[in-house]
């Protein structure tokens, strides 16, 4: 039977962090291997379309909190391109250069 986590227990904190550790590195590699791909790009270019992660999100009403709901799924997601892969957010940006929004 497993242990209750025990954050007093230095083990237990060790463990938590490797495995947090393992699952951010998969991200990552699963982040890349997305984005290796043109159809990858292609999503994740509608992704930052729809949640406009760059925009300013205040309206001065209650919209802002609807733009900002958005912003929180684009801007996570663009730094996490940006700080481990910028040279694919790059090759994205080319390939979707002129698009129209939709």
């Amino acid at each position: 039977m497993k242990q209750p986590y025990d954050s007093s227990n230095s083990a237990h904190v060790d463990r938590a962090q490797n495995e947090e550790d393992i699952s951010q590195n998969q991200l990552i590699n699963d982040l890349k291997a997305v984005m290796d791909t043109k159809a990858g790009r292609n999503v994740l270019a509608w992704i930052f379309d729809l949640s406009k992660p760059h925009a300013i999100s205040f309206t001065g009403n209650s919209t802002t909190f609807f733009n900002e709901g958005k912003r929180s799924v684009g801007v996570p997601l663009y730094a996490a391109i940006m700080e481990n892969h910028p040279e694919l957010y790059l090759k994205l940006i080319e390939e979707t250069k002129g698009r129209t929004d939709e």
